[in-house]
């Protein structure tokens, strides 16, 4: 891979909202021992999300997620959200989970809610400024077009 191609390719990745989005996810190894491993986020929302992984789960399984929002002046962050699985749909080698969250199961849903809001106003004005910046006169959009 070019220099070129690593510049292009880190472009791409920061020019996506949902490349901020760190999510984890509890997985039991053992009867007494669990491992958080990071799953990729596809689409996000205050009532749940889709995310991709390789671990198997149904139709109606919980899950626990740790859910960070990486900024410079400081990160939001969920240390433990509990989701149901509503669909399961295969993808390559992986599982692509629609979930959605569970307010009777978290403790201080209150404050889950609003670190959410959050959350999902920030990934909607940062899409909606990304699209601005395709769409204007040095966009991507723009330079492809003869």
């Amino acid at each position: 891979m070019s220099s070129f191609d690593r510049i292009k390719a880190r472009r791409f990745k920061a020019r996506q909202p949902l490349s901020h989005l760190r999510v984890y996810l509890k997985v039991r190894r053992g009867w007494l021992t669990h491992e958080w491993v990071q799953v990729r986020p596809l689409e996000f929302g205050l009532q749940g999300m889709v995310l991709r992984t390789d671990e198997q789960f149904e139709a109606g399984d919980r899950m626990t997620l740790s859910v960070q929002f990486l900024l410079e002046m400081g990160d939001l962050r969920l240390d433990t959200l509990e989701a149901r699985v509503v669909s399961r749909e295969k993808h390559c080698s992986c599982f692509n989970y629609t979930c959605e969250f569970v307010p009777e199961r978290m403790k201080n849903w209150s404050h889950a809610v609003k670190v959410l809001a959050s959350i999902e106003a920030l990934l909607s004005r940062y899409g909606a400024l990304v699209r601005k910046l395709d769409d204007g006169p040095l966009g991507q959009n723009r330079l492809n077009t003869p």
